[in-house]
């Protein structure tokens, strides 16, 4: 018998296919590796972050999935999948807020932009590139810096403004009363 049986079987040739094809993916998997910036990146209180991944060997990404997440796998920041965004799992804090640069995303290379940051932003985030047949990812640390003149409500403004007219007003009637005092007593 030996293994001619097993290539006639239509349902064995099948199999024996499938058998091959796995040995394939498994012996010869498309491997790549996903490169970040090593360095924190810094980012403004109220401005931009740019968090920025690469593929290497350099390959498109344009039929993969990339996944940007904070500590744990569930915690979505940007999804881009089937060829687009998809925000159906993203955090809601995140919300309006995230979008996927892929100008270079047929060189392996993306960036994720995060608008009006918040103090809350700061910390780990993970960029996964994921292929039909295998997936890597790599982390990048965002750091929050205050600005040197923070932002402030314009109601906050307005009283500090009124106050200030409002000693000046103050500070000037108490030196006219004086003086008016003090001449009335000269007079005498």
């Amino acid at each position: 018998l030996g293994t001619r049986w097993l290539f006639r079987s239509p349902s064995c040739t099948n199999y024996s296919l499938h058998l091959w094809f796995l040995w394939l993916l498994v012996r010869f998997p498309a491997q790549f590796t996903v490169t970040g910036s090593e360095c924190p990146i810094a980012a403004s209180l109220g401005g931009e972050a740019v968090l920025s991944c690469h593929l290497s060997p350099r390959m498109s990404a344009e039929s993969m999935e990339v996944r940007w997440f904070r500590s744990r796998f569930s915690a979505v920041v940007h999804v881009y999948r089937d060829g687009q965004d998809q925000f159906g799992e993203q955090m809601p804090e995140y919300r309006g807020r995230t979008e996927l640069l892929k100008d270079n995303i047929t060189d392996g290379k993306v960036s994720l932009r995060i608008r009006d940051v918040r103090p809350s932003d700061e910390g780990q985030y993970t960029c996964l590139f994921q292929s039909s047949v295998s997936h890597e990812d790599a982390s990048l640390e965002l750091q929050v810096a205050e600005l040197l003149f923070p932002r402030v409500n314009p109601w906050m403004v307005t009283l500090g403004v009124i106050l200030a007219l409002l000693f000046v007003l103050i500070t000037l009637a108490s030196y006219c009363f004086w003086r008016q005092h003090r001449e009335k007593g000269d007079v005498r």
